[in-house]
């Protein structure tokens, strides 16, 4: 106790003592001496003056004040040293230090645990403060430092309090966390009365390292000997020379020297599995250079599987019968598939649930409207031979559970049937597909050249501005336009513009004027440039408009050019020359025309426009009459809508020469013609729109899509906030009935071949079967939460056992029951499948690298497993997060913002002054004033000594010491 004072509430009446001590003082002195002095006067006197004070000391509101050490603050520090804070040990350390000094006095119990992914209570709490850090330092207890789990810490330090109501938890932490979410746990805190500060200790890493950030695998389904590229992403800080190293099943299969510059990069590694099954993928880095050392080896090895499943079941379903005989032979013969083909107005088999159609890996619709399928059409007629949800059966089958589907194109006479633009208008069955069945002109982007040379001046030039105004006549509101203009160089005077920006456009083409030479390959070149790399078009176009008058040496580059943005990129080439009159006849559609530069003869301004047109595939206009070019200007720019059915012959365009369909197949040359081609040809195509996100792998003339494909995917919105698996969805627009659109394609080996590889490629990536149990694995670091679902509730005597398997080591835990040590192990059980929770979840840890395979079956009350209900689950692991270097860099720093946030729900600060973190201290109260009021004790003792003084005055009595002294002169007599 301290502080200690005398409060009175009306002190001004303590005035009253005055006038009360001299009433009583003044008529004992008025006494004579002789009875003044006697022993009951005197007494009585006291008493007296007693019960006056103690009176007046009631009527003056009195009351003691005084502070009370509080002895139930607690502090307890919870002091990251994870491997990430090895770099920032001393500032953490210096921290604690100063900490520990604020709170060196009377009042304060102090302790620390330390944690990394388990916890440690190194310092329990103590009063003796000064001991506190020198018991840190010395304790011998480490938790697991390679892994940061600041949850399990906290929770655990909550628990240690004995006053909680007014304790604190200071978390010491550079804000990196690898396991669970630490803002779910602060409530449990804070519920209990406790607060939470945090200290941020940054912990920047400064030495080299490289680190195998992640691998990513085809996204489509693979076949055995099937060449392939794995995508190995790395990370860098310092520039590093080193190998990089692949094992499939253990066996080293190729190496790669890599030289990185800081900063993430991308290694492609060829490969292919020899069998199918599951294939440990390991990928390792090492052998650096001398002069290299690298800071952290743990993220220098990555761990995956890739499980090569077989999957062949294909459902065929089409209109009209021996339609698919000739896609059949080629899948079963060639393919080697099993093949189901059913007819959609006869079959008795067709599926009549989700769960049927996954008896398949792919559905292949075979000329198949949405009509066939079931769709009511005007009138509510509809094929009932057909589910009448059958579109949504398919939509699930897709896109929940990740089945293939390929739409193949076919007519209903001379009109489409399977792509035809009324019949998908609007249906689920048109949302599903890559493209569109609509009515379409695909947009134009085209550049005017317009030659300013000196000879261009005067009336040539406004013919040329009167070409680029009329072609704005048409174009739509979807094209583009832009302006250049040469001379002895070239100028883009106006950029690829939107059509409807007309004012802008009319101002750049009025603005142009002449002046200078005249040099055609600069200006050809760099057009082709921008519209090759311009993706809001499909169409693509240059029209020149000159007099021609451009030197010989020039011909064979510019030709060149032109010749080759066709042949690569599908550029138009058209030719308006001015002044230029037409020495020979040239009938449009020719492709060839004499070439005078055989015999040594110089090239006529016209000969060089028409080789020009015919290398790329345009017009030409030789009239100087501005009405004539006017008109010509708008039908060369005109472009048609797509047809829903074009029966004209093509060789298709490779449009992804790196898509793994072309893989075995062969295109053609240069000097074939068919450069970028198949050498085989189609008869036709049915006309549709890409659709954004589809890939496009081939194509007609023209951009126009032939074969494309997508993973058929929705966003959780669209989707009733559930994750899409998606499937693989691929449209052909053409027939394969092998007859006189597809006959010579699928007889030619390329045309066979890609057609194959189409179909592989839409396969699942994992087994669709249905299942009586599934489960689905949650990766958190070391923590994996398995989640167990049974499509039919378990019978009463009905269980589940699970497994998991080192692939490795071939060690076996069981997850029926917890098991294993955190201390000595590096795989164990924290939550068992039991009757408890309904076999419904496990909790794993896993902190070795590898490859993991977790098996789960039911089994019925005799013990014996249930039929269809075995499900494996893969898991892979490389390392701990706390070894990933890999962190985006923002203008706030995460880690410290997640302390920040913790303290702030904590009801808590973050500390700012590491140095001087005098916060620490804010909310506690040190001392417990206390006060006590005596008022009724004193008037107690102020009538029990009002009494006393009557009895003093009325009866003689003697001291105890008197009593004492007669007694022992009585014993002695």
């Amino acid at each position: 106790m301290h502080d200690f004072q005398i409060v009175f509430s009306h002190p001004w009446l303590l005035l009253l003592l005055i006038p009360a001590l001299a009433l009583t003082l003044i008529p004992y002195f008025m006494l004579s001496k002789k009875y003044r002095r006697t022993r009951n006067r005197i007494t009585s006197m006291v008493l007296h003056m007693c019960v006056m004070v103690l009176a007046i000391s009631v009527l003056s509101g009195i009351r003691f004040d005084y502070k009370l050490s509080n002895d139930q603050n607690e502090i307890l520090f919870v002091v990251d040293v994870s491997d990430s804070q090895e770099e920032s040990f001393v500032e953490r350390d210096q921290f604690l230090k100063t900490a520990l000094d604020k709170v060196s006095y009377d009042g304060f119990k102090v302790g620390i645990v330390t944690f990394g992914f388990d916890s440690k209570y190194v310092v329990p709490l103590t009063t003796n403060v000064d001991r506190v850090y020198e018991a840190y330092r010395d304790s011998k207890e480490m938790p697991d430092t390679s892994a940061s789990d600041m949850a399990a810490a906290l929770r655990y330090a909550r628990t240690l309090f004995q006053y909680p109501e007014t304790a604190k938890i200071i978390l010491v932490s550079d804000g990196k966390e690898t396991d669970e979410d630490v803002l779910n746990v602060i409530g449990q805190i804070t519920g209990q009365g406790t607060r939470l500060d945090t200290v941020h200790v940054s912990s920047d890493f400064d030495e080299s390292d490289i680190q195998i950030l992640d691998v990513q695998f085809p996204d489509y389904q693979l076949s055995v000997e099937q060449n392939f590229t794995i995508n190995v992403t790395l990370l860098t800080n310092s520039t590093v020379t080193a190998q990089l190293k692949l094992t499939d099943n253990d066996v080293e299969c190729a190496t790669q020297t890599i030289e990185l510059s800081p900063g993430i990069h991308t290694v492609a590694l060829n490969h292919s599995f020899d069998t199918d099954g599951l294939h440990k993928m390991g990928f390792s880095i090492d052998e650096f250079s001398q002069s290299y050392e690298d800071g952290i080896i743990q993220n220098n090895v990555y761990n995956t599987y890739f499980n090569l499943q077989v999957f062949d079941k294909i459902l065929i379903l089409e209109r009209n019968g021996g339609e698919s005989d000739a896609l059949v032979n080629l899948l079963t013969e060639e393919g080697e598939f099993d093949v189901t083909v059913l007819n959609v107005y006869d079959s008795e088999e067709i599926p009549t649930t989700v769960d049927e159609l996954r008896q398949f890996d792919q559905v292949i619709l075979n000329n198949i409207s949405n009509y066939d399928l079931g769709a009511r059409v005007v009138g509510g007629v509809r094929n009932d031979n057909m589910p009448e949800n059958f579109v949504e059966m398919l939509d699930e089958y897709v896109e929940t559970y990740g089945g293939g589907m390929l739409t193949v194109g076919g007519k209903d006479g001379e009109n489409a049937n399977a792509y035809n633009r009324t019949d998908m208008y609007g249906s689920l069955y048109q949302q599903m597909l890559p493209v569109q069945a609509i009515n379409y002109t695909p947009p134009l982007g085209v550049i005017f050249i317009i030659d300013v040379s000196g000879s261009m001046s005067g009336e040539a030039l406004e013919i040329a501005k009167t070409a680029a105004s009329s072609a704005m006549g048409a174009l739509s509101e979807r094209d583009y336009i832009g302006i250049m203009t040469l001379s002895d160089d070239y100028e883009m005077i106006l950029p690829l513009t939107p059509r409807p920006q007309e004012s802008k456009i009319y101002s750049a083409i009025n603005n142009i004027s002449t002046g200078g030479g005249t040099t055609f390959p600069g200006a050809i070149e760099r057009a082709g440039q921008i519209l090759r790399s311009f993706q809001d078009v499909e169409r693509r176009h240059m029209v020149l408009v000159s007099d021609a008058l451009v030197g010989d040496d020039q011909t064979v580059q510019y030709e060149q050019l032109i010749k080759d943005y066709y042949e690569k990129d599908g550029i138009t080439f058209s030719f308006l020359g001015i002044g230029v009159s037409a020495d020979f006849v040239y009938k449009p559609g020719e492709t060839t025309i004499d070439d005078p530069a055989l015999n040594g003869e110089s090239l006529s301004a016209y000969r060089k426009m028409v080789r020009a047109i015919i290398l790329g595939h345009g017009t030409i206009c030789v009239d100087n009459d501005i009405t004539e070019v006017s008109i010509w200007s708008k039908e060369n720019l005109s472009v048609p809508e797509l047809k829903e059915v074009d029966d004209e012959p093509f060789n298709p365009t490779v449009v992804n020469l790196l898509s793994p369909l072309l893989s075995g197949v062969q295109t053609g040359t240069a000097e074939e013609g068919t450069l970028n081609k198949l050498t085989v040809q189609l008869g036709g195509f049915f006309g549709v729109k890409l659709r954004t996100g589809a890939d496009m792998v081939l194509s007609g003339d023209f951009n126009v899509p032939l074969y494309v494909q997508w993973k058929y995917v929705k966003d959780k919105e669209s989707n009733g906030g559930k994750e899409s698996k998606g499937g693989m969805v691929g449209s052909f627009m053409c027939d394969l009935n092998g007859g006189e659109w597809s006959g010579q394609f699928m007889q030619d080996e390329n045309g066979k071949q890609f057609l194959l590889n189409v179909v592989r490629n839409l396969m699942p990536i994992e087994n669709i079967r249905p299942m009586s149990l599934y489960g689905t694995l949650t990766e958190d670091n070391y923590i994996n939460q398995l989640n167990v679902y049974v499509t039919e509730a378990l019978d009463e005597n009905e269980t589940i056992r699970g497994t998991i398997e080192d692939l490795e080591t071939g060690t076996v835990l069981s997850l029926n029951e917890t098991s294993g040590n955190p201390e000595t192990d590096s795989v164990y059980v924290t939550q068992a499948l039991s009757s408890a929770n309904s076999f419904s979840r496990s909790d794993i840890v896993v902190k070795k690298g590898g490859v993991y395979k977790i098996v789960l079956q039911k089994y019925d009350e005799a013990g014996n497993p249930v039929e269809n209900s075995l499900y494996e689950i893969y898991k892979d692991f490389s390392y701990s997060k706390e070894y990933d270097l890999n962190v985006e860099e923002t203008d706030i720093d995460p880690s410290e913002a997640l302390l920040a946030e913790i303290a702030s729900r904590g009801n808590g600060v973050l500390v700012s002054d590491l140095q001087s973190p005098d916060e620490i201290l804010d909310g506690f109260v040190t001392e417990i004033a206390k006060s006590y009021d005596p008022r009724l004790a004193f008037i107690i003792a102020a009538i029990v000594l009002f009494l006393l003084d009557i009895a003093v005055r009325k009866f003689k009595f003697k001291w105890l010491h008197e009593i004492i002294r007669e007694r022992k002169n009585k014993k002695s007599q």
